[in-house]
């Protein structure tokens, strides 16, 4: 967000309720160590994320949801009648897609992916959404090119 705003004079503020999923025991560890100690889980996460418990104090897929639904929820209330910028990462965004589109959980991780730096613009009118566009990349290539002359 901070290089987002680099050239801007706009307020930033965190809001705890976007964050990325909690973890739990999976935090710090990478997909090789996960898959060995916590086969299960590891597969569920993927495979079945309706199903998916964390191991530790992390939370469900449903939990993410519901947590997100309210921080966009009350972000929306704050914010009526205002153009706003929401920069979170990858699973928050599939939880708001989820949420809005009344996507089954088993669906988590079906398309769209949400890549690194992707837009996805959502337009809200009392509680009515609109996405506008949705893990837009078209970005990048103009920056590959760029880079590339």
């Amino acid at each position: 967000a901070e290089i987002i705003n680099e050239n801007k004079s706009v307020e930033l503020i965190s809001h705890d309720g976007l964050r990325e999923l909690k973890l739990g025991k999976f935090q710090g560890l990478n997909q090789d160590e996960i898959k060995k100690m916590y086969p299960e889980q590891y597969y569920n996460y993927w495979n079945k994320p309706e199903i998916y418990k964390p191991v530790g104090d992390g939370e469900t897929i449903e939990e993410l949801i519901e947590r997100i639904d309210k921080a966009i929820m009350d972000i929306i209330e704050e914010n009526t009648g205002k153009s706003i910028l929401i920069v979170t990462h990858t699973m928050p965004i599939k939880a708001l897609l989820c949420s809005l589109e009344n996507i089954d959980i088993s669906n988590f991780w079906m398309e769209p992916y949400i890549k690194q730096t992707s837009l996805t613009t959502i337009e809200f009118d009392d509680k009515i959404h609109k996405i506008v566009q949705c893990a837009d990349i078209s970005h990048h290539e103009y920056q590959v090119k760029e880079y590339n002359e």
